[in-house]
């Protein structure tokens, strides 16, 4: 076993147990049908503060092949920019899946940025302040050719909004001990911006901004019950 980290190997081991431990003790059960299915198109405010949809540019678009994969996979996609009165634009996409094992890793910025053709680095995971508590993200650069974009996102699993990959491992840990499929969403922010650390700042508000306009109930489908501050634990890759 040379070469593979020891941390690793006995979280895929508590994995293993976990998932064969729920699937024998307790049927899976869906825990986005026990409450009001979400719509994506109107959870997420269209004009907010300063912000207002932009039409005529949209975020990243996967490649027909891509796309029709997501639709698949995916229960729900939102795609939108935003304007502010300062012309500074803001890109977002989310997608929903209403259970945890539709592979909502499989969007994550890292690989889907990078399966078009884009150079994806600069990661780091932080701590956003938000009036409504800590919001753990994730933080990167794609870049291709003259175009450079920070990205913001985070992903919620259940009523948990989580960015490294550890939180994400334990989560499903806990997911297959209780035997309930918790709904899984990807929330996405970015900008074109050569300068990633306002374009972050920006992207901060703007989250912000879009929380709070949002009314209580919607707004815990986006972010959680209760944010914390990330884990000393490393991110595990």
């Amino acid at each position: 076993m040379n070469g593979i980290p020891i941390k690793n190997l006995a979280i895929s081991l508590v994995l293993i147990v976990a998932t064969v431990a729920g699937v024998m003790l307790k049927p899976a059960e869906l825990v986005a049908e026990q409450g009001p299915k979400i719509d994506l198109e109107t959870l997420i405010p269209k004009q907010f503060e300063s912000w207002q949809v932009d039409s005529s540019i949209m975020p990243l678009q996967a490649s027909p092949d891509q796309e029709e994969a997501i639709k698949n996979i995916y229960s729900q996609i939102l795609t939108r920019t935003y304007i502010n009165s300062l012309g500074q634009r803001i890109m977002l996409s989310i997608v929903y899946g209403d259970g945890f094992d539709r592979q909502l890793d499989v969007h994550r910025p890292e690989y889907c940025y990078a399966a078009q053709g884009f150079e994806v680095s600069q990661y780091t995971d932080q701590i956003i302040r938000t009036l409504f508590g800590d919001l753990s993200v994730r933080r990167l650069v794609a870049s291709k050719s003259l175009r450079i974009e920070p990205i913001s996102y985070w992903v919620k699993i259940g009523d948990k909004a989580l960015s490294s990959t550890f939180e994400r491992k334990l989560q499903r840990i806990k997911q297959n001990l209780t035997g309930q499929v918790g709904s899984g969403m990807l929330i996405r922010v970015s900008s074109i911006d050569n300068n990633k650390d306002l374009a972050y700042k920006e992207q901060e508000d703007f989250i912000n901004a879009m929380l709070k306009a949002m009314p209580d109930v919607q707004r815990r489908k986006l972010i959680g019950d209760k944010q914390s501050a990330l884990s000393d634990v490393k991110d595990m890759k």
